[in-house]
């Protein structure tokens, strides 16, 4: 009888003590696999609202759905991680990233029906990053439509270069961008 109650009371003890160590770990050891990091940048996405749809002449943040309307996507992936830097530097980058992002709307304008362009911050899409095994920003990639890559630089990039390998791909700028002189 007394064997009975010990070997409980050892399958108690290390039941319980098997319950601490989960209990102790650390939170910072578990690994988030790619799919939780989709999730959790959908999540992030859904929180903010919908961005733009794609290929309507507008910058989009949504690779995903660009890359599902079939069409031709110019990515660009970029680290917006500048929020630590204090006083001038702030707002050097700041006015850096807004003349970029503003290049980058004149190219959505510019191929509107013929390419999505899409700019993706690594910090609010991991997923996409992962996926298209990014390692250095800025990294700029041209999708075909259908989803192979075509060309892919990484570091800075000049738009006019960017515009010259479309040219190169046979990918032209839209009808009303001809037009307007978009092929700058």
């Amino acid at each position: 009888m007394k064997r009975v109650y010990v070997g409980w009371i050892v399958i108690l003890v290390l039941l319980g003590l098997a319950l601490l160590a989960v209990a102790l770990t650390p939170r910072w050891q578990h690994t988030t696999t790619p799919n939780e990091q989709l999730e959790q940048a959908a999540k992030q996405l859904l929180a903010r609202g919908a961005p733009p749809e794609p290929g309507q002449g507008k910058l989009t943040s949504n690779l995903s759905r660009a890359m599902r309307l079939h069409m031709r996507v110019i990515a660009i992936f970029a680290r917006h991680e500048h929020e630590h830097i204090g006083g001038p530097e702030q707002l050097k980058r700041r006015a850096q990233e807004q003349a970029e992002h503003q290049a980058l709307a004149k190219l959505a304008a510019d191929y509107n029906g013929v390419a999505a362009v899409v700019e993706v911050s690594a910090s609010a899409s991991p997923g996409s990053v992962i996926r298209a095994k990014v390692t250095t920003f800025p990294t700029t990639i041209i999708y075909g439509a259908d989803r192979r890559e075509l060309w892919r630089h990484e570091g800075e990039v000049e738009m006019a270069q960017v515009r010259a390998q479309l040219a190169a791909l046979g990918i032209k700028p839209g009808p009303k961008a001809g037009a307007a002189g978009g092929s700058r």
